[in-house]
């Protein structure tokens, strides 16, 4: 046995070298299959763990994409705010339900028709703000009295409105109680809010009201609604109520201008109060692809505003509720009108697009200067025709102001486009551009625009307050 043994081991020892080679390359074909099906299976649970990877970097780029644009805006319109907005609360009067109304007069409160000079409100027209009136009022201080105010939610007043109801709504102006009125963003809501603010501001009444395009409707409602607190009316490219009525038949579809208003206007501006709200209009306007009417010249407050997402919202709801203001001015024209005592003028600009951005269609434009013929034969009204120059060769303006080398438009020459701080340092306190609450002034510019408009409201307002004195 022991023989056999040894005999085995020689013969395994003396194998061919080659037959060992063959058995160990044998072997490694049998594995090889298998290694090759684990690196598989490896390979394919890494992609599937890459996979989830490679999404949520898609997903974070575009939340950034999205959310970028807000928190740039939300930073510019603060930034904006220390320059832009009244840093004393002598502006800001409360007129009810928590809302206060920013008004601004050329002098103190109390003076007015007391030293002989009419006191003129500046209406603005629907989506501007009260700032950008500013180049009139100054234009017009020499001979009048003139305030300007924002209604609520629009300008510096959307900055301290709250619309929720105290929890005694009634209690709110002193002594007299009276309901509020609810239907925010139509006539009746901004005639009472303003009967209140002459009162809270201790403006001298009455006054004369220049209006402008849709708020001329606000306008007439409050000298209807309160005639004693109202020494005339000029009313610039006034809207007839009958545009924006819709058809009293139901089968008889609506107006073409009720359909070009609804069908166009309306959603426009709800496209841009998005835009202002997700800060799209901020880019566009840094980048020049937006560009905001140069109007009558104060283009640094017109593109924040722009910018400003509740601004745009209160906007979109006068816009809205347009047809709500018609009824109601078609509803007290039949229970109250214009009394004749009234001094009444209108005024129609030869380039409606300059003052009524909003007004874009020839179609429409006709439409609207059938309405104010209308309009004037309603009311008795003297139509004076002003012929307004174009600014700078363009209705749009997408220029920064002198020293702008910086290529964002904006003309403060810091980049930042819708950036309304190039108004002034904020802490310069020896300025001749601060006012008396310490305020920086923002830059205005004094438009052809101005000019015209001060050469024919002048005699209109010194007219109007000639026969309201003989009246008395």
């Amino acid at each position: 046995m022991a023989q056999d043994k040894d005999a085995d081991v020689r013969h395994s020892t003396h194998q061919p070298k080659q037959q060992q080679e063959a058995q160990q390359q044998r072997e490694q074909e049998r594995q090889q299959p298998q290694q090759q099906r684990e690196q598989g299976q490896e390979r394919e649970q890494a992609g599937d763990e890459a996979k989830p990877v490679g999404w949520l970097n898609v997903i974070g780029f575009v939340i950034g994409l999205l959310f970028l644009p807000i928190v740039l805006n939300s930073a510019g319109l603060q930034h904006e705010a220390l320059a832009l907005l009244p840093n004393s609360t002598a502006y800001f009067h409360a007129v009810g339900y928590g809302t206060q109304l920013y008004l601004e007069c050329t002098d103190t409160p109390t003076t007015g028709t007391k030293d002989g000079r009419p006191t003129v409100l500046i209406e603005a027209d629907v989506g501007m703000g009260a700032e950008e009136y500013r180049p009139l009022m100054e234009a017009l201080a020499p001979t009048a009295r003139v305030c300007i105010y924002d209604r609520a939610g629009l300008g510096h007043s959307g900055q301290f409105t709250r619309m929720n109801p105290p929890t005694d709504p009634y209690a709110y102006m002193g002594s007299e109680i009276k309901p509020r009125g609810d239907k925010v963003g139509t006539a009746e809501r901004a005639a009472e809010d303003l009967h209140w603010l002459l009162r809270k501001a201790n403006v001298s009444l009455p006054v004369t009201l220049v209006s402008f395009g849709l708020s001329t409707m606000t306008s007439r409602f409050y000298s209807q609604l309160y005639e004693d607190d109202v020494a005339g009316i000029i009313l610039i490219n006034p809207v007839h109520e009958s545009l924006l009525t819709d058809s009293v038949s139901v089968t008889a579809p609506p107006s073409p201008f009720y359909q070009f208003w609804y069908g166009s206007v309306v959603p426009a501006q709800e496209l841009r109060q998005l835009s202002a709200f997700m800060g799209w209009t901020r880019l566009a306007l840094m980048g020049g692809v937006a560009h905001v009417p140069v109007g009558m010249g104060n283009t640094t407050y017109s593109k924040h505003i722009a910018c400003h997402g509740d601004h745009q919202r209160a906007v979109a709801v006068e816009m809205l509720h347009a047809n709500e203001t018609a009824s109601q001015l078609t509803i007290i024209n039949q229970f109250k009108p214009l009394p004749r005592t009234t001094p009444r003028h209108i005024i129609v600009t030869s380039d409606t697009v300059a003052l009524m951005p909003y007004l874009s269609q020839p179609k429409a434009v006709a439409l609207w200067r059938d309405g104010v013929g209308q309009l004037a034969r309603e009311l008795g009204a003297e139509l004076v025709e002003v012929t307004l120059e174009h600014h700078r060769g363009d209705n749009e303006h997408n220029l920064g102001a002198a020293g702008d080398n910086d290529g964002d438009n904006d003309g403060d020459g810091d980049g930042d486009g819708c950036d309304a701080s190039g108004a002034g340092d904020a802490g310069d306190d020896g300025d001749d551009n601060d006012d008396e609450f310490g305020r920086v002034k923002p830059r205005v510019e004094s438009t052809p625009v101005v000019h015209a408009l001060k050469r024919a409201i002048q005699p209109l307002i010194a007219a109007a307050d000639g026969e309201h004195q003989q009246q008395q």
